[in-house]
């Protein structure tokens, strides 16, 4: 599994994955587990099969969404599709079942930016709206930042933490900054 951060606030969110995950062989794979939504000024952001981030792309990009409410009164039903189509693949070695994502942008009809994430362990999921979200996390991680002001720090911590179990994390450190009206990305080295 990845790393996904987010820290949400009502007029401004950042958002933060790493780019290392795992090939069906086992092996590293270099990917995007963040997905800029530009005309809803939104991103989605997942730890999880990267297929279902792909399937949600689509989904995304092609159900002709106005505005990111539209997203989050979607993102139930496209979870559900994505999951049934994704159900067949089997779960890499190492890799815990089930998903995070979460969805962040300007919700028109709340006026403010929201954060909504979607956990599935097993056959339990859970939606809610969030002010952050930092995983993963474990009690040896007591001491790094949880605030945005330190996520790099906090990254590298959970890097060295997945690396310590044999999962494949790290990379990059992808991160969308998203305002009203503006959404940025930046990657840096972790």
């Amino acid at each position: 599994m990845s790393l996904l951060n987010a820290w949400i606030a009502p007029d401004a969110a950042v958002v933060a994955v790493d780019t290392v995950g795992q090939a069906a062989d086992g092996s590293p794979l270099p990917a995007s587990k963040l997905l800029p939504i530009p005309h809803l000024g939104a991103v989605i952001a997942i730890r999880g099969q990267l297929a279902l981030l792909t399937w949600l792309a689509v989904r995304a990009n092609s159900a002709g969404f106005a505005t990111f409410d539209d997203l989050l009164d979607s993102m139930p039903g496209m979870l559900a599709e994505a999951t049934a189509a994704i159900d067949h693949l089997t779960v890499l070695a190492g890799s815990a079942p089930g998903h995070e994502v979460v969805v962040t942008g300007w919700s028109d009809r709340q006026g403010r930016i929201v954060g909504r994430q979607f956990v599935k362990r097993g056959d339990e999921q859970t939606a809610r709206d969030v002010d952050h979200h930092v995983s993963p996390w474990h009690p040896s991680m007591d001491g790094l930042p949880l605030d945005p002001g330190g996520l790099e720090q906090l990254a590298r911590g959970q890097v060295i933490f997945m690396r310590g179990l044999g999962a494949h994390c790290g990379g990059k450190l992808t991160i969308a900054r998203l305002t009203r009206g503006e959404l940025t990305l930046q990657t840096k080295e972790i």
